[in-house]
């Protein structure tokens, strides 16, 4: 029976809303409906905010893949510690790409298929997977999964949903596939050869889209750094999966013909992305001519210097050590890593749309503007006080986080944030640190990939059930800031 607002002496039933009449038509909370098909994605009665069932689902995935890898039969030795398997399926679930153990050397081909699964997983997303697995059951979704996918996938709103979780698996098997292809095509006998060359295209194309940086090679890709072919193919997908879905999807419906202008979000996804690319490579150029570049053509220096700026934003693939990096170039990179990918994409880091707008108030501010209007549309005050509230957290984490290293393990200030920094945005890259920690660093760096893949704020709401503001106001009182 569906409710209605009825007036306080129980007389003069007003019917529901439109919109949200149509909405509890499709609440399962009555007996004959058909139970959500996600283990992960809670009935509404059990009141489970999005952000907690985001963060329990990747919990989840992270105890599932640890307890996997921790078998002998994913070991070619029959042995990995359980601090060393959760910190992998850590890595390879919040597509981050610290390693701990040569992850082609240490894992048996079961143990390299379950990381794969589980980056792959980690990529599209937990309520991704669920909510495709409802549909494939010819479930329709819930109220409550189509908010919780919302925030999963950051989409704004939860009107077609249905349409998208199938786009996002699509457009997913067709990069990677394509990627594979050309990776398949491009790279020469340093790939592999038969069997072993089909996986290891297969495996770093899902790595790249993915933006994990796990690589079956113990020196990453180094050994392809003379090729431009499977350089650019790997930079490919990792610029189109740190994009993100929904711009990628945008981007497409333009080149199909269509006439609808890009989002703001996708404006500023897009100038960011292709500034923060361009930006990176020519400021690496720079620092690393007398560096790791040094001794290199023209062309092969700029390709480094590109590679390593598309790879500094989520991905974690390096072809030269990062310890050999300028002190400049280790600070541009740790940037880059801080800033990351955009919302909705299988990256991590503050995200580039958060320090797009933070950037542009500033500059308002600077111009005596309180309001900030892009593109014909003015951007909420509550979005930018998210924004806010995204770097000040992220801030904190890194901070904390290379505090915390520097107590567990005597080594060097920017040593410590380079690691840390690379953990918090799922970047993966590394000057070695992590296999050198004990096990409370690597605890700890477990604790700030899964902060740095769900979110801190996403964690600390889900912990808390969500927002609670008062519904009262209390009197203002200015105090002074800077």
């Amino acid at each position: 029976m569906r409710p209605s607002f009825c007036s306080s002496d129980g007389e003069g039933a007003r019917p529901l809303p439109v919109s949200v009449a149509g909405a509890l038509d499709r609440w399962p909370a009555a007996p004959d409906h058909p139970a959500l098909v996600s283990p992960f994605v809670l009935h509404s009665r059990q009141r489970l905010s999005p952000g907690a069932i985001v963060a329990l689902g990747f919990c989840l995935l992270i105890g599932l893949g640890a307890l996997l890898l921790w078998l002998p039969a994913c070991a070619k030795d029959g042995h990995t510690s359980f601090v060393d398997a959760l910190f992998t399926a850590t890595s390879a679930a919040c597509v981050t790409g610290l390693t701990v153990v040569d992850t082609g050397s240490h894992f048996s081909p079961l143990g390299k298929t379950i990381i794969l699964l589980l980056i792959q997983a980690g990529g599209l997303g937990i309520l991704t997977l669920t909510s495709l697995a409802a549909l494939m059951a010819r479930r329709d979704l819930g109220l409550g999964q189509r908010f919780s996918l919302s925030a999963d996938l950051r989409t704004g709103g939860i009107r077609g949903l249905r349409g998208l979780v199938l786009g996002v698996l699509g457009f997913t098997l067709a990069v990677e596939g394509i990627g594979a292809v050309l990776l398949h095509l491009t790279a020469d006998e340093r790939l592999g050869a038969g069997y072993h060359r089909v996986f290891a295209a297969g495996f770093h194309a899902v790595s790249a889209f993915c933006n994990a940086g796990f690589s079956l090679y113990r020196d990453n890709l180094a050994r392809f750094g003379d090729a431009p072919g499977p350089l650019l193919v790997v930079a490919g997908l990792i610029m189109v999966g740190g994009i993100g879905f929904l711009l990628s999807f945008e981007l497409l419906g333009r080149l199909r013909g269509g006439r609808r202008r890009l989002s703001v979000q996708g404006r500023l996804v897009l100038t960011g992305s292709l500034l923060l690319w361009a930006a990176g490579a020519l400021l690496l150029l720079w620092t690393e001519r007398a560096g790791v570049l040094t001794g290199q053509g023209p062309g092969q220096r700029l390709l480094g210097a590109f590679f390593q700026s598309v790879s500094c934003r989520t991905a974690g693939f390096d072809i030269f050590p990062q310890i050999l990096l300028s002190p400049a170039g280790t600070l541009i990179c740790i940037l880059l890593m801080f800033i990351g990918a955009a919302p909705g994409s299988t990256g991590g880091g503050v995200k580039v749309s958060t320090v797009s707008l933070l950037v542009l108030l500033l500059w308002n501010y600077f111009r005596g503007r309180s309001r900030l209007d892009l593109a014909g549309r003015t951007v909420p005050e509550g979005v930018l006080r998210e924004a806010l509230a995204v770097l000040s957290a992220g801030l904190f984490l890194v901070v904390g986080g290379t505090l915390g290293i520097l107590l567990l393990a005597p080594v060097a200030v920017p040593v410590a944030a380079f690691e840390v920094v690379s953990a918090f945005g799922t970047v993966g890259l590394s000057t070695g640190l992590s296999a050198q920690l004990g096990a409370a660093g690597k605890l700890l760096l477990v604790l700030i990939m899964y902060c740095g893949r769900v979110g801190l704020l996403t964690v600390a709401l889900g912990v808390a059930g969500g927002w609670r503001d008062r519904h009262y106001t209390l009197p203002e009182e200015p105090v002074m800031v800077g």
